[in-house]
C-alpha cells in the first residue's frame, strides 16, 4: 500500500511537466530539386490538423533564415524547431528530408526523411505504379514520422545515427552548412573512413561500382583529403599514392610520371577529366597543364591501376586517371580564392594563383563553371651543379684560348662563385647556370560543365607556358632568361658587359639572353546525349572535339660554345624557335548499357577516332590516321558474393593494323570485411607521332615502330578489422613485349641537313626487346579516434629488360657499365673482338624506379574546422640507365605540413597554409631518358622548402 501511494506522489510530481504544451517552430521547407510544384505549407496545416494540440503548440516562422528562427525560437523559450528540403523522384513522388533543433544549443538533434532511395534500385526494373505515391499520402507519412520523433524525445537527445544518415550521408550536408555540434560532424568523418571502401567509382568499368567491387586496384582522392592535405594540382596528389615514381624537371615536364615500374615520358597512362581525354595527341603524353590541373574545383580523383585497354584502347597500359569536377546537382554552391607564397627564403621566387567557382542547378538543369590562373618564378635552382673533368685550360671548340687570360670571362667568373667556373664542354653531370630562372609558369585553367535531363556539354580549356626548367643540362642550353646592359646601373654584372662591348665579345651593350621555354594549349569539347528506354536501358552517345597545340612562341636556345663559359659571353647562342604544332582529333563513341537483374550488366561499344597531327614541331606536314572499335564488358553474379567480369575490345589502327585486348576478373566477398580479387589482362600502347616522325637535335624519327603489347596478372585483398583500420594488398606481374625505348644508336649521319647536337650519335625510340615487372602495392587507414587519422602505403617494384637485341650499342638498363661486372666485360670485349661491334648483356633492371616507396600521411582535427596534416614521402635508392656516369641517387623523406581551417573568421571563410619539403633538404630525381651528363643531366635537383598561404570564401547558401 505504502508502494502504491508512493507512485502516485510520484506521478502527481511529474505530470504537469510532461502535460506542459511545448512550442515548436516551423522554418518552411526548401525546394531543392526539380519537379511538379508543391506548397510546403501544405504539410504544415497538416501537421496541425494531427499533433495534440495539448502536447504541441505549432507556430510558422516569418523569419527569412533559419539563424533567425533558431534565435527567436530560443528567445520564446521554444521546446523544437524543425526545417528542411523537399524535391520529387523521377516518378514524381515528393521525398521530404527534415532536421530537427534544439534552439536553446542551436543545434541539429535529429533528422529524418521520407525517401525511396531510388539509388539503391539501380539496375532493377521498377515499376512506377510501386513507387508513385500521392502528395497526401507522402504528407501523411512524414507528419507521423515527425511526431513520433517529437514525442519520443522528450529530452532533446542527440540522435547522431540519425543525423548521420538522414543528413550528413545526403547532398545537403555537402551544399548547405547547417549547425551540428562538433561530436557529429567528428562523427560523420568516422562514417566517411569506416566505409570508404563501399564508394561508388566509375572510371574502372564505366558504370557506377562500390569501390571494393571493382575489377581492379582502384584508388580514391576525395575532395575532402584535398582539402586536408593542402593538394593544389593533380601531381601533389598523385605523388602520395601508391605505385607511381617520379622525376621532376620543372619546365616543359614539369613532373615525369611512371605508374607500376615502367619508365617512359608519360605515355602509358591515360588521363581524363570528366571521362574527357586530355593526353596531348602527339605525344601521348601528360603536359604541364594536365600534370598540374588545378584541384580548386575537383569532387574527387580516381586512379586506376593496371591494364584497361579492354575498355579505353590504346595507352591505357599502366592505368587510368579520371578526375571528376564538382556538379551542380550534387555540389551546387560556390567558392573564391587566392594563394600566395613563395619558392625561396625571402620571398624572392614568389607565386599566386585565383581561383573562382559557381555551381546550382534548376529543375532538370545544371551547371559547373570552374576557373584558375597561376603564376610563379618557380624554384632557383641557381648554382646547384657538379660536374666533372674540369678544363680551365683550352676547350675542345678552342685548344689554343684557354679562359683564364680572357678579362671578360675574369670579372665576369667572380659571379659564379668560384674559380672552377668553366670546366669546359667535355664535362658532365648536371648544371644550373649562376643566373637560372627557368622555371617559371604562367597558366590558366577554364572548365564548364551544363546538363539537362539527358543532355549534357562540357569544355576544358587550359593554358601552360612554361620556361624549359631542368629538362637539359645548362651546358647544352641556355638556362636563363636575361636582359642586356642596364645603362643605369654599374653592378659587377654590368661593368662585365660593358668590358665585353670594349673588348669586342659583345657586338653591343644590349645582349642578353632570350630564354627557352615551351608553351602548351589544350581546348576540348564535349556534347553527349543518354537516352532511356527502360529503367534497365540506355543508350549513351558522345562527340569529342579535342585540340593539342604547341605555340609558335616555343623556342630553346643553345650557346655556340657548349660549356658553362656561354654565360659569360651573352649573344654567342643560336635560337630554335620552329616548335610550334597544332593537333587535332575528333571522337564519336556509342555505349548501350543493359542492366535486366542484379546477376547481370552489360556495356557494348563501339568508337571512331580520327586524328590529324603534324608530322614534327614546326612541320606543315600532316599525318592522318584513324581508330574504328568495338568493346564489350559482361558482369554476371553467379552466387551473391562473387561478380565475374569480362571484358573484350577489338581495335583496328589504319596507321599499323589490328589489336585485341581481352581481360577477365573475379571479386569475391569472402565475409562483409574480406574482399579477394584476381584479375587478368592486356592492353597495347600505340607508337606515338613524336617516336614514329619527330626529328629534334637529339634525335631521329622512325617511322617502323610496333605497338607495346603488355599482359598482367594480379591477385587483391581488402580486409577491415576492428571496424576502424582497413588493409588492401594488390600483387601484379606484368610482361611486356615490343618495349618502346630512347636509346642511343652509332649514326652521325645528317638528316635533312642536321647533325646530332653536342658531338652525340643520334637517339632513336626503337622496339628493342621485352621487360617484367613484379610489384605489390599495399595501402591501409586506420581511425584512432574521433579526430585522428592516419593513412600509410607502400609500393614495392622490381622489373627486368630482357630479350635486348645484341645490336644494341648502349644498354637501355642499369646494367653495362664497365667495372661493373669482370664476367660481362669479357663478354663485351670477346663480341667486339668478333664483330668489331658494341654491344649489350641481354637482361638488365629498369632504370629509375625505387624498388621501395612509401608514405605516411597524420590528420588531426584540434578543433571542429581546424585541422593538421603531416605527410612524408619516402623514396629509396634509385640505380640509373648504363649511360649514366652517377650508377645510384640516393632516397629521400621529403616532409611536408597543412593547416586547413574552416569558418575561421566569418562562416564561410577558409585559409590554409601549406609547406613543402618542410625540412628544407636537397634531394635528387635520376636523369631523364638516356642521361648521360650531357645534354640530360645525371641528376635533377628538387625544390627546397616553399610556403604558400590561402585565403577563399564560400558564401552561405542559407
Amino acid at each position: 500500500m505504502r508502494s502504491v501511494i508512493f507512485s502516485i506522489l510520484l506521478c502527481s510530481l511529474f505530470f504537469p511537466l510532461y502535460s506542459q504544451t511545448k512550442k515548436v517552430f516551423y522554418h518552411p521547407l526548401k525546394q531543392d530539386g526539380g519537379g511538379k510544384p508543391f506548397d510546403p505549407d501544405k504539410a504544415f496545416t497538416a501537421f496541425l490538423q494531427s499533433v495534440n494540440k495539448d502536447e504541441f503548440s505549432l507556430q510558422k516562422s516569418s523569419e527569412p533564415s533559419l539563424s533567425a528562427t533558431l534565435a527567436l525560437a530560443k528567445k520564446e523559450k521554444a521546446y523544437f524547431v524543425y526545417s528542411g528540403f523537399y524535391n520529387r523522384n523521377k516518378f514524381g513522388t515528393l521525398d521530404f528530408y527534415v532536421q530537427i533543433y534544439n534552439p536553446e544549443t542551436g543545434y541539429m538533434i535529429d533528422a529524418l526523411k521520407v525517401s525511396d532511395d531510388l539509388d539503391l534500385y539501380e539496375g532493377i526494373e521498377l515499376e512506377q505504379e510501386e513507387f508513385q505515391k500521392q502528395d497526401a499520402e507522402r504528407i501523411r507519412d512524414l507528419n507521423q514520422k515527425l511526431i513520433i520523433k517529437l514525442k519520443i524525445n522528450e529530452a532533446r537527445k542527440e540522435r547522431k545515427q540519425n543525423i548521420q544518415q538522414n543528413y550528413s550521408d545526403t547532398r545537403f550536408a555537402r551544399k548547405y552548412k547547417l549547425p551540428i555540434k562538433q561530436e557529429s560532424i567528428q562523427e560523420a568523418a568516422k562514417q566517411v573512413f569506416k566505409f570508404i571502401e563501399d564508394q561508388v567509382v566509375v572510371t574502372a568499368t564505366r558504370s557506377k561500382t562500390k569501390l571494393k567491387d571493382t575489377p581492379a586496384a582502384v584508388y580514391v582522392i576525395t575532395q575532402r583529403q584535398i582539402r586536408e592535405r593542402g593538394y593544389r594540382t593533380l601531381s601533389d596528389a598523385l605523388y602520395d599514392l601508391p605505385g607511381f615514381d617520379y622525376q621532376h624537371t620543372y619546365g616543359v615536364y614539369p613532373d615525369l610520371i611512371h605508374q607500376r615500374g615502367l619508365i617512359g615520358t608519360m605515355q602509358r597512362t591515360l588521363l581524363y577529366v570528366d571521362g574527357i581525354p586530355d593526353n596531348n595527341i602527339f605525344e601521348n603524353a601528360m603536359l604541364g597543364g594536365t600534370v598540374r590541373f588545378p584541384l580548386n574545383n575537383v569532387e574527387r580523383i580516381e586512379v586506376v591501376s593496371g591494364p584497361a585497354s579492354a575498355l579505353y584502347g590504346a595507352n591505357a597500359f599502366n592505368g587510368i586517371i579520371n578526375i571528376i569536377t564538382k556538379d551542380g546537382k550534387q555540389n551546387p554552391g560556390h567558392h573564391v580564392d587566392a594563394t600566395y607564397g613563395t619558392w625561396e627564403k625571402n620571398f624572392t621566387n614568389p607565386g599566386y594563383a585565383v581561383s573562382a567557382s559557381a555551381r546550382g542547378n534548376s529543375g532538370d538543369f545544371q551547371y559547373s563553371i570552374g576557373a584558375y590562373y597561376y603564376q610563379t618564378q618557380g624554384p632557383s635552382f641557381s648554382g646547384v651543379t657538379k660536374l666533372d673533368s674540369p678544363n680551365l685550360g683550352a676547350t675542345d671548340a678552342n685548344p689554343l684560348y684557354n679562359y683564364n687570360y680572357d678579362p671578360y670571362y675574369y670579372l665576369e667568373k667572380k659571379l659564379c662563385g668560384g674559380s672552377i667556373c668553366n670546366p669546359g664542354e667535355t664535362a658532365v653531370g648536371y648544371y644550373s647556370s649562376p643566373f637560372y630562372n627557368n622555371s617559371r609558369e604562367d597558366t590558366y585553367n577554364i572548365t564548364a560543365r551544363f546538363s539537362y535531363k539527358g543532355l549534357r556539354f562540357e569544355t576544358i580549356n587550359w593554358q601552360y607556358l612554361a620556361a624549359e626548367g631542368l629538362f637539359g643540362n645548362g651546358t647544352q642550353w641556355i638556362d636563363t632568361k636575361q636582359r642586356g646592359i642596364d645603362t643605369n646601373s654599374f653592378d659587377l654584372r654590368n661593368n662585365a658587359r660593358r668590358l665585353g662591348v670594349l673588348l669586342g665579345y659583345l657586338s653591343d651593350g644590349e645582349s642578353g639572353f632570350p630564354g627557352s621555354n615551351w608553351d602548351v594549349k589544350n581546348n576540348s569539347l564535349l556534347i553527349g546525349y543518354t537516352h532511356e528506354f527502360t529503367d534497365t536501358l540506355s543508350l549513351d552517345s558522345e562527340f569529342i572535339v579535342r585540340s593539342t597545340e604547341i605555340l609558335n612562341s616555343s623556342k630553346d636556345s643553345y650557346p655556340n660554345v657548349l660549356g658553362p663559359g656561354a654565360y659569360y659571353r651573352p649573344g654567342d647562342y643560336e635560337t630554335e624557335n620552329s616548335y610550334d604544332r597544332p593537333d587535332y582529333a575528333y571522337l564519336g563513341e556509342e555505349r548501350l548499357s543493359w542492366n535486366p537483374n542484379e546477376q547481370f550488366a552489360t556495356i557494348v561499344g563501339v568508337v571512331g577516332r580520327h586524328f590529324v597531327a603534324a608530322k614534327d614541331y614546326g612541320s606543315t606536314e600532316r599525318y592522318t590516321y584513324n581508330n574504328y572499335a568495338f568493346y564489350i564488358q559482361q558482369l554476371y553474379k553467379p552466387i551473391y558474393r562473387l561478380r565475374l567480369t569480362a571484358g573484350y575490345r577489338y581495335d583496328y589502327i589504319t596507321s599499323y593494323g589490328s589489336a585485341s585486348t581481352p581481360r577477365i576478373s573475379a571479386v569475391y566477398s569472402a565475409t562483409k570485411n574480406l574482399t579477394l580479387k584476381f584479375l587478368a589482362g592486356t592492353a597495347f600502347r600505340e607508337p606515338s607521332g613524336e617516336e614514329l616522325f619527330s626529328l629534334t637535335p637529339q634525335r631521329r624519327p622512325n617511322e617502323s615502330l610496333k605497338p607495346e603489347l603488355l599482359r598482367s596478372f594480379e591477385f587483391g585483398v581488402g580486409y577491415r578489422f576492428l571496424k576502424n583500420y582497413y588493409i588492401s594488398v594488390q600483387s601484379y606481374y606484368n610482361s611486356i613485349s615490343n618495349l618502346i625505348l630512347e636509346i642511343q644508336t652509332q649514326d652521325f649521319a645528317p638528316i635533312q641537313g642536321s647533325v646530332p647536337q653536342g658531338g652525340n650519335p643520334w637517339n632513336q625510340y626503337q622496339n628493342i626487346g621485352k621487360a617484367r615487372i613484379f610489384g605489390s602495392e599495399s595501402e591501409f587507414r586506420a581511425y584512432l579516434s574521433r579526430v585522428f587519422t592516419v593513412n600509410v602505403n607502400y609500393t614495392y617494384s622490381k622489373g627486368f629488360y630482357y630479350d635486348l637485341p645484341s645490336s644494341l650499342q648502349q644498354s637501355p638498363s642499369t646494367v653495362g657499365r664497365p667495372g661493373d661486372n669482370i664476367a660481362d666485360d669479357v663478354y663485351k670485349a670477346v663480341y667486339k673482338s668478333i664483330t668489331g661491334n658494341d654491344t649489350v648483356i641481354s637482361e638488365g633492371e629498369i632504370p629509375n624506379i625505387a624498388t621501395h616507396k612509401a608514405y605516411l600521411g597524420l590528420t588531426y582535427y584540434v578543433l571542429t574546422n581546424l585541422s593538421f596534416y603531416s605527410g612524408v614521402n619516402i623514396i629509396g635508392i634509385r640505380k640509373t640507365v648504363s649511360t649514366n656516369p652517377e650508377k645510384v641517387v640516393p632516397g629521400y623523406r621529403m616532409f611536408k605540413i597543412n593547416i586547413h581551417w574552416e569558418d575561421f573568421w566569418k562562416k564561410g571563410m577558409y585559409c590554409n597554409l601549406l609547406v613543402n619539403n618542410a625540412t628544407n633538404m636537397q634531394f635528387f630525381d635520376p636523369g631523364i631518358r638516356v642521361a648521360d651528363g650531357t645534354f640530360y643531366p645525371t641528376m635533377h635537383p628538387l625544390e627546397r622548402r616553399n610556403i604558400w598561404f590561402t585565403l577563399g570564401y564560400v558564401p552561405d547558401s542559407l
